[in-house]
Order: C-alpha cells, then structure tokens, then sequence
C-alpha cells in the first residue's frame, strides 16, 4: 500500500492558497482600519470594534497585526503605497522643471487624499494623537522617502557646493508644507487645493532659488 503523498502547505480551499486567504483576511483588517481610524479616530477604536467592523475572530487579527497601532502603521502603509505610486507618476510626466514637478506632485498628493475623507483625517490628523511609537517612527519612515523623492530632482550640486545636506534641507521643506497641510485639512485656512498648492510651491521653490543663486 503507497504512503499517501503530504500536501504542500500552499495547497489550495476553494482555489486560493492559506496565504491568499490570510491576505484576503488582513486585507478585511485593513478596510476596517480605514473605516474606524478615518471616522471615530485611533482613541476611539478597539480591537474589538475592529473585529466588528471586518467580520472577523479574534484569532485572524493577531495573525496580521501585533496590536491595534500595529494596524494603524498597516493602514498608513497601504494608503502611503498608492499616495507614493500616483506622486511618482505624476512627477515623472512633468518632466525636469523643479517647479512644474512641485506642482504636480502635490496636485497628486493633495487630489489623491481628498478623494477619502477618511484617508485626510487618517494621513493628516491620525499619525500623532493618541498613537504611539510604531506610528512615530512609521512618521519618520515616510518622511525619510518622501525627502530622498525632493532630493532626487533637486538642485544638489548646488546644495553640495555650499556644503549643505540635500536630505536635511529636503526634510525642512516637508515640514514647511506637512505643517501647511495639516492647517488646511483641520479647517484652519480658506484656501481652495489650486491656493494651498500656490502657497507650498511658494516655499519649495524658494529654497532651489536660494541654493541656486550660489
């Protein structure tokens, strides 16, 4: 009599593996993320009303996520992932122009998280708060990216030339609109997306036209 043969442990239930189905459940974990984070915010959301809102046992939420700022730094990731591609692209069909690719990459920023209320509260008001320190440093991560992005299409031999770090003056800059942003989304400045884009193109530009002026 043969042995029967082990099955790999990608063998598939209903035509999907256990890894896509694991997917599939943090994907769920992650909408509903987005749903209680964008809404009644981090304070107020629990694990439980996380398990609510996806349908899901307990068990499935600590197989993708440690704790619930766990599933904060997943929901920022997901959104900064396609904030990220939609800013890439846009930029790079703007071509070299530091102003025109400024403008550009914050119309696709700007137009790509106003398009989910939630996703303005999430990215714009949720990354402080109440979180703690995985969303911090997730902060930080972003930040990092977002900076080396400025720094590759900005004036660095300028900058080199004058003995300055290109990624610490990229960094002032994105603190410079983040802080503009983040008046605009709380309601805090009249400004329409064409006048806050104005108004942080304002200071970027300004720092390329000091370091270019030598």
């Amino acid at each position: 009599m043969s042995t029967p043969a082990i099955q790999p442990s990608g063998r598939r239930y209903g035509g999907r593996t256990a890894q896509e189905r694991q997917q599939e459940r943090r994907d769920q974990l992650i909408d509903a993320g987005v749903e209680l984070f964008g809404t009644v915010g981090f304070g107020g959301t629990s694990i439980r009303a996380v398990l609510r809102e996806s349908g899901l046992a307990e068990r499935y939420f600590y197989e993708s996520f440690d704790s619930l700022e766990a599933l904060l730094v997943g929901v920022h990731e997901h959104i900064h992932t396609i904030m990220v591609a939609r800013v890439m692209e846009a930029t790079d069909a703007a071509g070299t122009d530091v102003e025109a690719r400024a403008r550009a990459g914050l119309r696709a920023f700007i137009e790509t998280i106003t398009t989910d209320p939630r996703w303005v509260r999430i990215k714009l008001q949720e990354l402080g708060g109440s979180a703690g320190e995985e969303v911090r440093q997730f902060r930080r991560r972003a930040m990092t990216r977002y900076a080396s992005l400025l720094v590759a299409y900005g004036p660095l031999d300028a900058a080199l030339a004058r003995d300055l770090r290109p990624q610490a003056l990229a960094m002032a800059v994105l603190a410079a609109v983040e802080s503009l942003l983040d008046a605009w989304a709380a309601g805090e400045l009249d400004l329409t997306i064409d006048g806050l884009i104005d108004h942080a193109v304002v200071v970027i530009k300004g720092t390329v036209t000091e370091l270019e002026r030598g």
